[in-house]
């Protein structure tokens, strides 16, 4: 599949993807969202892909939907947001660390994929909220849900409520994004971070972001039965074998993601 409106390439075992409709400040069109859909595919299939960087090109990261695609009826709602909804579901659900590059705007669907990600790195002047409202809808590619379980019912009331947009500083501050940078240096920070997770087991890590995504949905004892079952799943693995003998030998550990 040739992309038009996304930008993929891999390098040293990173996916990076870059929304590329600069002239809309990357909103979301069908097409991108379909080019989306065949780039986490890929990524999914790809054992030699151990992370994933998502930014935009331009001003933004991404101001949402293409307000000119906004449905006409209840089925065409319900189609989209179901089909956008999964799809950011499975940016979430990647078993590879995910990292949102916040390079500017980061607005209704835009914020919604960044909180997709596991993490999120932005530029000082970035601007980031949900202005659903005031065109009379609703965050509804998982924001209201994402939102709220990042900063909690209250603060994400008002900024939902509001519709207003966020400074990279007040974002910070309530745990929205974990790192603020000089405009340039949001793209190294996203680097020096994937670095040193990717220096670390990619089972391992992939197994505690499963835990992380799944233990606040199905309560503490299940959630530590899971954390019994996947560590349990390590333990024949190369790379846990790798790991503990390179600590004794006192070396840096090769691992193989098996």
């Amino acid at each position: 599949m040739e992309y038009q409106d996304l930008m993929y390439e891999v390098k040293d075992k990173v996916a990076y993807l870059t929304l590329n409709r600069p002239h809309m400040l990357n909103s979301f069109c069908i097409s991108m969202k379909h080019e989306l859909e065949n780039a986490v595919s890929r990524i999914e299939q790809d054992d030699g892909i151990w992370g994933v960087i998502i930014t935009g090109s331009g001003r933004a990261f991404s101001s949402g939907t293409d307000i000119s695609e906004f449905p006409s009826t209840v089925e065409q709602a319900r189609k989209i947001t179901a089909y956008s909804q999964k799809l950011f579901n499975r940016v979430e659900n990647l078993e590879k660390p995910v990292i949102a590059v916040i390079n500017g705007f980061a607005l209704g669907g835009g914020l919604e994929l960044a909180l997709s990600c596991d993490i999120r790195i932005a530029a000082d002047h970035a601007k980031l909220g949900f202005p659903e409202v005031k065109v009379g809808a609703i965050p509804c590619y998982g924001g209201t849900q994402r939102l709220t379980r990042l900063v909690g019912a209250g603060r994400a009331k008002e900024i939902i409520f509001t519709g207003k947009m966020l400074s990279a500083q007040e974002a910070l501050g309530m745990g929205l994004v974990n790192h603020v940078e000089v405009p340039g240096k949001e793209m190294e920070k996203a680097k020096e971070i994937m670095s040193r997770i990717l220096s670390n087991a990619p089972m391992a890590v992939a197994y505690s972001k499963r835990c992380i995504n799944i233990g606040p949905e199905i309560g503490l004892e299940y959630a530590m039965d899971l954390e019994q079952n996947l560590v349990s799943m390590l333990v024949p693995t190369h790379d846990l074998k790798e790991g503990s003998q390179a600590f004794l030998e006192k070396r840096s550990p090769e691992f193989m993601n098996c």
